[in-house]
């Protein structure tokens, strides 16, 4: 079979991925952020009360604004906006700030539009945004994925799911996949639970009885769909590649022993991909977080894949050899995201089938690496993958990939 057929039927593969992706909703892409705004760092500062499901936080972005304007519009939804600060770079040290004329809510649109009473001209600026907000219970965004565990007792736990366009219902942000930028987060909650991101905790600070301040490091440039949170009690089993690279499995402490095939195979397909590639992981560590509740299979959060439980724990006593087969499929679509998808980001979602497909064949060419009791590539991709993907790609119904 030659080389061009097996990749148009990986590309017609992510028709079904597109609904995976997607299973948002209805609603279309709108609010399209000015090329003029480039969002340069973001400090994210949360305070998380989980007992009454609610935060609030400030989203403090540094932007680099290419032309005269008087509107700044940033990404935001279902939070309520208590107060924007606006001011250039070199006015901050001297406490200045931009005389803001209006903040408009534009909800048809998910945007908050900050109008300058003045023109603002070219350069860097800095963005305050306060706000106050609760955790969704649809599964999108930042919500509630509370669970109970073998005794009867109730767990709460929160956690996010950004992808295609949900970061903006958690904070304000520039919310496209293009625009990416760095991150750093700061995060309030009560001691008795962790705090997971990203990138690795930096320090753990006390702030007042019982509770602490998880500060992390930067990330590097990264779109905002991929950025993670999670809030919980879990525990982890740890592990390394041989480059250094940390990695972990969390899980609630009586299904930890269930990780250890996982962590196993995350940990080994990382240091086949490095070699395959020639590309070094990107960050410090890669952990897998088990959700009670998940809108899709799994997401390849960078640093953070968040799964299904039954896909990141795996119990041979309850799931048989099929599902075994399920749960190295997809965690090895999601490590290879760490290089296509997250390090290299389609500029817009109607180029998301050059991730997926591409992707769609390295999981195929990582679990073949890895085990030899099923030629996957062969077998299973060829003959059940790209056929399926081939008849739905012949549908009247399947989108055409744009060229811009």
């Amino acid at each position: 079979m030659r080389i061009e057929s097996w990749y148009r039927g990986c590309l017609s593969i992510t028709l079904l991925l597109l609904l995976y992706r997607s299973a948002a909703g209805s609603e279309s892409f709108s609010g399209i952020i000015p090329k003029y705004i480039q969002p340069i760092t973001y400090s994210i500062g949360l305070t998380l009360n989980l007992k009454e499901m609610s935060y609030t936080g400030r989203t403090q972005v540094m932007i680099n604004i290419s032309q005269a304007c008087d509107q700044i519009p940033i990404h935001s939804k279902d939070s309520n906006i208590t107060d924007v600060f606006l001011a250039s770079f070199d006015d901050m040290k001297f406490g200045k700030r931009v005389l803001i004329e209006e903040v408009l809510d534009d909800k048809n649109n998910e945007l908050l539009r900050i109008y300058s009473k003045y023109v603002l001209y070219p350069g860097i600026y800095i963005l305050m945004v306060d706000f106050e907000s609760r955790f969704s219970t649809n599964k999108w965004g930042f919500y509630d994925t509370s669970w109970v565990d073998d005794g009867g007792w109730d767990n709460t736990m929160v956690a996010t799911q950004f992808s295609p366009y949900h970061a903006r219902s958690a904070w304000p942000c520039f919310d496209e996949p293009a625009l990416k930028a760095r991150f750093k987060f700061f995060v309030e909650h009560e001691s008795i639970y962790t705090a997971v991101s990203n990138m690795a905790i930096k320090s753990r600070v006390p702030t007042r009885a019982g509770w602490v301040r998880s500060i992390f490091e930067w990330t590097p440039p990264m779109s905002t769909y991929i950025t993670a949170l999670v809030i919980t009690n879990f525990r982890y089993l740890e592990s390394s590649t041989s480059s250094g690279v940390m990695t972990r499995v969390y899980a609630n402490p009586s299904k930890l022993v269930h990780g250890s095939n996982q962590l196993d195979m995350m940990t080994k397909l990382l240091e086949y991909f490095e070699e395959y590639f020639g590309v070094n992981y990107s960050l410090d560590k890669l952990d897998m977080m088990p959700l009670p509740q998940i809108a899709v299979a799994a997401m390849e959060n960078w640093g953070l894949m968040t799964a299904r439980t039954d896909i990141a724990l795996f119990n041979p006593a309850v799931h048989g050899a099929q599902w075994e087969l399920t749960s190295r499929i997809v965690i090895a679509h999601e490590v290879a995201h760490m290089w296509f998808g997250d390090l290299v980001t389609p500029r817009w979602w109607d180029h998301i089938p050059l991730k997926e497909s591409t992707v769609s064949w390295f999981m195929a060419v990582g679990v073949d690496a890895l085990y030899d009791d099923f030629n996957f590539k062969d077998e299973y991709f060829v003959l059940y993958e790209m056929m399926r993907g081939m008849d739905k790609d012949s549908s009247v119904n399947s989108r055409e990939m744009t060229a811009g």
